[in-house]
């Protein structure tokens, strides 16, 4: 339906949709033998309503959602991942706004994978130089992250007080599924040059 007639009180309108070049020109309202004309300017831009705007850079998007800073252990591996808005739309991943690809990366660090719209960049064997800010870029658009060292300590570890003969404990509080290694001075604590107990306890 192009035109559109509502009467609003003693107001009556013409409502004219999904305007187009052709729609341009001399309008008429006659009533009773009595006429009034105007004319119908063309301008070319739509109008800029806040609607408008987000629905327009909605639609330039490349992304669905905000890539998220990660934290990981030394030794340990950490995943990237965003989502495009289609599967046509290829990606590069960046570190420290380096291009992360075969010439300047090997793949036993970084992994680059790509399922429909899904991307992920998996970094392996984590040491202090891989943290930092890594970056996906589709086209003219990009999103960073951070990744930063997780501390498996959540607490500070007291010192202790004890008597000759008596028995102290250590305590620390730990990440979920830490191995903790313990020093006497700078010697490990193992069962080959200390004679030790290790023991486990069920979490409550």
């Amino acid at each position: 339906m192009k035109f559109e007639e509502r009467s609003v009180g003693n107001r009556r309108d013409l409502i004219i949709k999904n305007i187009k070049t052709e729609d341009a020109g001399w309008y008429t309202a006659d009533c009773a033998g009595v006429q009034f004309k105007t004319k119908f300017n063309l301008v070319g831009l739509k109008k800029w309503t806040t609607s408008f705007i987000h629905s327009n850079l909605a639609a330039e998007r490349k992304f669905q959602a905000p890539l998220r800073n990660q934290m990981a252990y030394i030794g340990s591996i950490a995943l990237f991942e965003c989502c495009t808005r289609n599967t046509e739309m290829p990606v590069s991943w960046f570190v420290n706004g380096k291009l992360i690809c075969g010439q300047t990366f090997s793949i036993l660090k970084y992994e680059q994978m790509t399922r429909n719209n899904y991307h992920r960049l998996i970094i392996k064997n984590i040491s202090k130089a891989d943290y930092g800010t890594y970056s996906i870029q589709c086209g003219n658009e990009k999103l960073e992250a951070t990744l930063s060292q997780l501390n498996p300590f959540l607490d500070d570890m007291d010192d202790v007080d004890g008597l000759l003969g008596d028995i102290e404990v250590f305590k620390v509080k730990t990440q979920p599924d830490v191995q903790v290694t313990w020093y006497f001075g700078r010697d490990k604590i193992t069962r080959h040059n200390f004679r030790y107990l290790k023991r486990y306890f069920p979490a409550f």
